[in-house]
């Protein structure tokens, strides 16, 4: 898992990954933004040659996807750029095996 993070790192893909996540989440937030009017538009022309499957997607999906999209791309984030720090305990030893002073 160190070479991975390592490579995803180091060759920015993990950047890109992110940004193509962040990017499907905003769509979808856009969609599920522009669905009233896209309904309303849909309604007021009823024209036989708009297929009812021409409909946008229905919101729960669309909600859906901003929350797996955002949620997995701030999960990458935090593991990518964010790595947890340990906890500093007093009277805890260093990294080269002296013990450091609580005060």
């Amino acid at each position: 898992m160190k070479q991975l993070k390592q490579v995803l790192v180091e060759h920015y893909i993990g950047a890109i990954l992110i940004a193509l996540l962040l990017n499907r989440a905003i769509d979808d937030l856009l969609t599920i933004l522009n669905l009233p009017l896209v309904n309303m538009i849909l309604e007021r022309v009823k024209s036989p040659l708009i297929p009812r499957s021409a409909l946008p997607p229905q919101l729960g999906m669309g909600i859906l996807g901003v929350v797996f999209y955002g949620a997995f791309a701030g999960l990458l984030l935090k593991w990518l750029y964010f790595p947890s720090q340990p906890k500093m305990i007093d009277g805890a030893e260093d990294g080269d095996g002296q013990e450091t002073d609580a005060q």
